[in-house]
């Protein structure tokens, strides 16, 4: 039982990670483009 859970968090980790790089790069592409459209 306790392997399973073990598995089990490190992934629901690195699934967590995974959501908060993607969420980290949208802003970064947000900012960019707002970037771009303010100096035009």
């Amino acid at each position: 039982m306790s392997q399973v859970l073990s598995c089990r968090l490190e992934n629901f980790f690195i699934l967590r990670a995974l959501l908060l790089g993607l969420q980290a790069t949208r802003i970064k592409t947000r900012r960019r483009n707002s970037l771009e459209l303010h100096e035009e």
